[in-house]
């Protein structure tokens, strides 16, 4: 292992908002790192325990910032991103508080990224907590303008570019968060990672996955079955924002109204379920997306769209079909059986 004083800084930034016993796990690990110029910062994030107390006397040499209010994933991470450039951080490493590392994953990590000057973001490989067999790596369908996940092989080790670093185990170069900026806090949780990547790529830096390293977090996919209304809302707005901004311009508008769609059917589908709440939640989302609503606050969709969408909701889905179902719909066959019927068949 290199020296200590040729090792680059590391400022690691947890965000706390709720799950004391998750955050205090995390940070037991962090303190079992085998790296010797380490700093963690915790961001208390508007948490109902407030427990800045009993992490000071717990973990003596952490750094605690307190807010009295949520400010979103994204201006939360923000303050320990600003907090860590202001003391000469080389390196900001975001982890979220449900995650556990192993002693020497930082300083394997550190060194495959500080190899090359080229990378600005990077990203471990993802383990589930439930079964560390499965681990994930990111993508973009660009088709549908979605950020999403995707299983790795066992054997895939090796280092190479990705569409987007996932948020829960970023690792960023500081000069280059000098040169592309902070989190874009419009997006408070969810796209802040792969807006931050797309802005990192087209600022000629690279974005990479180091599958040799792996942390465990215990929101993988397969541990995470029922999407709260929370996350509905902030996901399907923060679509809209993502495929105005990052999605082909030529694509804008059938972008759109196959987002519009896909809400559209999702909400269908959970008012039949009888799950109002996520419903309602879906459909904010949606509007929200479409007026370009950011930030914190949570945009009700006016009364008469909730209202309407509900009864009208297989109408408007049959009319925001795409291009290629409106081509079958017109067809001269399909219209002349609509007119004059299917021909009765022969005797």
């Amino acid at each position: 292992m290199a020296a200590a004083v040729d090792l680059p800084t590391v400022f690691v930034v947890v965000l706390h908002w709720k799950g004391l016993d998750d955050t205090l796990a995390c940070l037991d690990s962090l303190y079992g790192l085998d790296y010797a110029r380490l700093q963690v910062v915790l961001v208390d994030n508007g948490s109902a325990e407030r427990p800045a107390a009993e992490l000071r006397r717990r973990f003596p040499a952490l750094h605690v910032l307190e807010y009295p209010a949520n400010l979103g994933f994204t201006e939360g991470n923000n303050v320990g991103i600003r907090y860590a450039l202001e003391r000469g951080a080389d390196y900001v490493f975001l982890l979220n508080n449900d995650t556990l590392v192993a002693t020497d994953m930082l300083s394997r990590f550190v060194a495959e990224v500080d190899a090359d000057p080229t990378i600005g973001l990077a990203c471990p490989a993802i383990t589930s907590m439930n079964d560390p067999a499965r681990r994930y790596a990111t993508f973009i369908d660009w088709d549908r303008c979605i950020g999403g996940e995707y299983l790795l092989a066992p054997n895939d080790l090796a280092n190479r570019d990705v569409d987007f670093a996932m948020g829960c185990a970023l690792l960023a170069r500081t000069a280059v968060v000098r040169d592309i900026g902070l989190l874009d806090p419009a997006y408070f949780i969810y796209y802040e990672d792969v807006d931050w990547s797309l802005r990192c790529r087209a600022a000629g830096y690279r974005v990479v996955i180091v599958p040799q390293v792996e942390v465990s977090h215990r929101g993988t996919p397969d541990q995470v079955s029922h999407p709260s209304p929370f996350l509905w809302y902030y996901y399907l707005r923060n679509q809209a924002r993502f495929i105005r901004r990052h999605g082909p311009r030529a694509r804008h508008w059938t972008l759109l109204r196959q987002y519009s769609r896909e809400c559209l059917s999702r909400g269908l589908d959970a008012g039949r379920k009888g799950d109002r709440a996520q419903a309602d939640a879906i459909l904010d989302g949606w509007w929200a997306g479409l007026r370009g609503h950011g930030g914190p606050d949570h945009l009700i969709a006016p009364g008469w769209l909730r209202i309407g969408a509900r009864r009208c909701a297989p109408a408007l889905h049959w009319l925001l079909a795409d291009a290629g179902e409106w081509r079958r719909r017109l067809s001269p066959r399909r219209l002349r059986r609509r007119i004059f019927g299917r021909p009765a068949a022969s005797p």
